[in-house]
């Protein structure tokens, strides 16, 4: 009896060693709201796109390998999204305050029309005209408003470069 069962015992190692191992299959379908299911079983509900086998047992390392390859992409990835939206955030900070600085220059400029008292000056005929430094002060606070909408529009741009 004993020889019968060590005999039994030995057949069914031999049985498994000899028996190549399977690698597992992997099921890819596209399914119907355009997404990609992977599943070790065979579906109905999406069109099936490939069969993937998995990696034989002996290749652990090169799955470890590209595991820490994925793993170091990812990182990467990361990396370039935060330093996006920190450049993002700092262009939405750059927009408010262009914004908020184009509004005083035209405030400034409204009220600059209105004459000063030493803008004025006296011609032959008895009649008045304005200052070469009433004039040079419009110039200047346009020059404020252009230079101030010429920020907020670099920054729109780069925000929109961003995204």
């Amino acid at each position: 009896m004993n020889i019968y069962r060590e005999t039994t015992l030995a057949c069914v190692l031999f049985a498994m060693l000899i028996t190549p191992v399977r690698a597992t299959e992997i099921y890819r379908y596209l399914m119907p709201d355009g997404t990609m299911l992977y599943t070790n079983e065979v579906s109905t509900k999406g069109k099936f796109q490939e069969l993937i086998e998995a990696p034989p047992p002996e290749s652990k390392k090169i799955v470890e390998e590209e595991r820490a390859k994925l793993k170091r992409e990812e990182a990467r990835v990361n990396r370039i999204a935060s330093q996006r939206e920190a450049s993002l955030d700092a262009v939405e900070v750059e927009i408010h305050d262009a914004t908020r600085t184009l509004t005083a220059a035209k405030a400034a400029l409204a009220a600059g029309v209105v004459p000063q008292p030493d803008d004025r000056v006296g011609i032959v005929d008895g009649s008045t005209r304005f200052s070469s430094a009433y004039w040079a002060r419009q110039r200047e606070l346009q020059r404020a408003v252009d230079d101030a909408r010429d920020r907020l529009d670099d920054a729109y741009s780069t925000r929109d470069a961003l995204k």
